[in-house]
Parts: structure tokens; C-alpha cells; sequence
């Protein structure tokens, strides 16, 4: 098999509602699974390629967003969990340097 250079963990949810709207923001459903997909995916994935990664000294790039630098976007939860991601590489990037590099990208519109 060949050798693993990067990985993009691109994975996420959201549950489109008024951001403005607290009431709409307070739906325990979306808090579990946008933490699940925006943040605990993200750990799950570099912790199974970590190995491999670490011979190769390679990439793990996760896929935020602007909502998690900036409150917006299409709810509560994504927004923090999003902010929540991209910390979480900020931390990874601590634990798996210098063999690993961790960045992260917060595209929006």
C-alpha cells in the first residue's frame, strides 16, 4: 500500500434555524450531533491516521468555518462547535508537532 501524505477531514452538521433566535438554539438534538460531527470526528480521524501520518511527517487539515470565528451562520450550535474545531486543531497541533503539521480552514461566504 502506499504512503499517507495528507488527510482533509471535511466532515460536519448543521440544522438550519435563526441564528438570532435563542429559543430556536436551545434544541439539545442539535448541540449532541454538531458536536459529534464538527468536533469529535475531527479527533477520531487524526488519532486512526496519526501513525501514519507521523512517518510520512505529514498534513491533517480539518474543514471549519467562518461561523466559528465570527458568531453567524446557520445556528448556535454549529457555530460553536465549529469554534470548538478549530481550537481542537489548535491543540492537536501542539501535540503532534514537529512530525505532524495541523491547520485548519474556515471558509465562508
Amino acid at each position: 500500500m502506499g504512503r499517507l501524505d495528507v488527510v482533509v477531514s471535511n466532515a460536519g452538521w448543521t440544522r438550519i434555524t435563526n441564528f438570532a433566535n435563542l429559543d430556536e438554539g436551545m434544541v439539545d438534538e442539535d448541540w449532541d450531533k454538531c458536536f459529534l460531527y464538527n468536533v469529535k470526528s475531527h479527533l477520531w480521524l487524526m488519532y486512526a491516521c496519526r501513525e501514519e501520518l507521523e512517518k510520512t511527517e505529514g498534513c491533517f487539515l480539518t474543514t471549519a468555518s467562518v461561523a466559528g470565528v465570527k458568531p453567524s451562520g446557520s445556528s448556535l450550535p454549529y457555530a460553536v462547535t465549529k469554534a470548538a474545531q478549530i481550537h481542537l486543531a489548535k491543540g492537536l497541533a501542539v501535540i503532534c508537532s514537529p512530525k505532524i503539521r495541523v491547520n485548519s480552514v474556515s471558509p465562508g461566504l
